[in-house]
């Protein structure tokens, strides 16, 4: 029988024998993407599956993505021991080590939930006024989608370049045992930092309504994360203050 979570995530997965262990399945479903006409979405887990099942295993493997031109992607790593950003086939793997904090650049990491794309040809949309929050942004984006004539109902990434005047963001480092993963142990999780007066790169998803609260933060239909321009620092984006002057790209 196909649980509640197999019926939410059909939407976005191609189709791949119903027997088959998650990961697995994440696999198949990676084989005919490599040559998908773009833009496209994927996603494989849910943070459901986190919060709700308590679940922080392994659902998919960085490297069954490799070779996908132009791939997109975000999440948080196993056990909840860091993020994944990959932006334009550029792994951003934030870490820790000795409590410091680090980016890997290898695609040696598994994701509990992975929101993953690829588009190659976008739309410039000069960001013309200064944007100020998470909703800020979504309301901006959904805006020029709908300008741009996307369909706001199937899922896409994109992504935003420039410099930024604050970017607060975290990376996700699980260190405790407890049996039970609740809203406040994710919060206590969240290591904090931030980027000001930087120039940075944002990836998001806009994620269809079913999404919504399942690969997103419940209220949003984005997920984002930031990178820096060295690739040094990167991280699930929090709140941000965006200068006029930065570029929203859009998939055509």
């Amino acid at each position: 029988m196909l649980t509640l979570l197999t019926l939410l995530t059909m939407p976005l997965l191609c189709a791949a024998p119903p027997n088959l262990p998650e990961t697995e399945r994440a696999a198949a479903d990676t084989m005919d993407t490599k040559s998908e006409a773009q833009p496209w979405v994927r996603h494989v887990g849910s943070r459901h599956a986190i919060m709700q099942q308590n679940d922080l295993s392994a659902q998919i493997a960085l490297d069954s993505l490799a070779g996908i031109d132009h791939l997109y992607a975000l999440g948080p790593i196993e056990g909840l021991r860091g993020e994944v950003t990959i932006y334009d086939g550029t792994p951003s793997i934030a870490r820790f080590d000795d409590g410091a904090p680090n980016v890997s650049t290898a695609m040696d990491a598994q994701a509990i939930f992975l929101v993953y794309g690829a588009a190659s040809e976008w739309t410039e949309v000069p960001v013309s006024e200064s944007i100020s929050g998470l909703d800020e942004l979504e309301a901006f984006v959904q805006s020029e989608a709908e300008t741009a004539g996307l369909d706001l109902e199937t899922p896409f990434p994109f992504r935003i370049e420039g410099a930024i005047d604050t970017a607060t963001y975290h990376v996700i480092w699980r260190t405790d045992d407890r049996a039970m993963h609740n809203h406040a142990a994710h919060q206590e999780a969240k290591r904090m930092f931030a980027f000001s007066d930087a120039p940075v790169r944002l990836i998001g998803f806009w994620l269809h309504a079913e999404g919504e609260g399942v690969y997103t933060h419940p209220g949003l239909r984005t997920h984002v994360h930031v990178m820096n321009a060295d690739n040094t620092a990167s991280g699930h984006l929090d709140d941000l203050t965006l200068p006029a002057g930065a570029t929203l790209y859009l998939p055509k």
